[in-house]
């Protein structure tokens, strides 16, 4: 399933691609779920899955597209995790991952435009694989993992990079409000490659500058 956040007539709402449009979930599962969020933390997919023969109710030129999950939790954030960028930022190899935090202010929509800071003058791109989680869990082996994976998102993480680099935290330059494109959809891991192995290609202008 491919799941969106959007507003349709000014209302926010979540629906599901189907033939020919979006199937409109808020209008019929918002009362007891009124967010893609709230869904899927409930465990309720399924609701969805008994409705994907309903003919589509609206065009999907007809909405307004909000970030995938407009009302986020903890967004945990990995850096330094292509090798080419790392040795690019002269960053030092480290056995550990780095990890950072963002904030649900710093969230835009796909097709939306990214705000650029006027304290910034070296705003940047950055393409990566959002992970939702579906199911919680701790110490989660990981032939396990994608159990509680809900599904997979686009992710521009907007980086300020004079910002970023003032102090060894990555935190004030990838928090800056309407930074990080987060869309279009959330596709379900039945729309994945049975073995999840996935590429990932960001273009800037046409040209593809990550892969």
């Amino acid at each position: 399933m491919k799941l969106l956040s959007y507003t349709l007539d000014g209302r926010p709402s979540y629906g599901v691609e189907v033939p020919g449009g979006l199937l409109d979930l808020g209008r019929r599962l918002g009362a007891e779920w009124p967010t893609l969020k709230r869904l899927i933390a409930a465990g309720e997919l399924g609701r969805v899955q008994a409705l994907l023969q309903t003919p589509a109710d609206t065009r999907r030129e007809d909405v307004v597209l909000l970030p995938v999950l407009p009302d986020p939790g903890t967004i945990v954030c990995i850096g330094l995790n292509y090798e080419e960028h790392r040795a690019e930022t002269a960053r030092p190899v480290a056995p550990h991952p780095t990890v950072f935090l963002r904030i649900a202010e710093s969230l835009q929509a796909h097709d939306a435009p990214l705000l650029i800071p006027r304290e910034s003058t070296r705003f940047d791109y950055e393409g990566e694989l959002a992970l939702v989680i579906g199911k919680a869990g701790r110490r989660i082996a990981e032939r396990d993992a994608w159990d509680h994976i809900a599904g997979v998102s686009c992710f521009n993480d907007g980086s300020v990079r004079d910002w970023q680099s003032h102090t060894h935290q990555f935190g004030p330059g990838k928090n800056f409000p309407l930074t990080g494109a987060f869309g279009p959809a959330l596709d379900t891991p039945d729309e994945l490659p049975a073995d999840r192995v996935l590429q990932l290609h960001t273009r800037v202008n046409g040209r593809v500058v990550q892969q």
